[in-house]
């Protein structure tokens, strides 16, 4: 899963070199999670529109999402379901891995572990 960081970097064409090269490699789906599309679309009204989203004037927002829509770069990644089912998962490893200095590996080893019982369900977008 990528972190709203790599995408928003890409927007602002700093560090593209690891999206694309995932994007080139077939051994991986490029999936992100809702707060990712949030933050990455809010970062990509802030480049296009030339100010923060809060300051943008009233109306302005919609204005930018149609003179730069953002729908085919972010239809590119596959955003991943959320459930409560992450939460005893995420705490538990925060238990087990003392979390608190590694939230990266934390999340990472509650989304596999996630993943793998969104597999077990049968749901199609966990094919990698």
């Amino acid at each position: 899963m990528l972190d709203s960081s790599i995408l928003v970097e890409y927007i602002k064409q700093n560090k593209t070199e690891l999206l694309d090269w995932l994007a080139k490699n077939d051994a991986y789906e490029l999936c992100i999670n809702s707060t990712v599309l949030s933050e990455s679309t809010f970062h990509w009204i802030a480049l296009y529109g030339e100010k923060a989203p809060r300051t943008i004037q009233l109306g302005r927002i919609p204005a930018v999402l149609i003179s730069r829509p953002p729908a085919e770069f972010l239809s590119q990644f596959t955003v991943l379901p959320s459930d409560d089912r992450i939460v005893p998962l995420y705490l538990d490893l925060m238990q087990q891995y003392n979390g608190i200095g590694r939230p990266a590996v934390t999340q990472r080893r509650a989304y596999h572990r996630y993943r793998q019982a969104a597999s077990d369900s049968g749901c199609s977008q966990f094919r990698r």
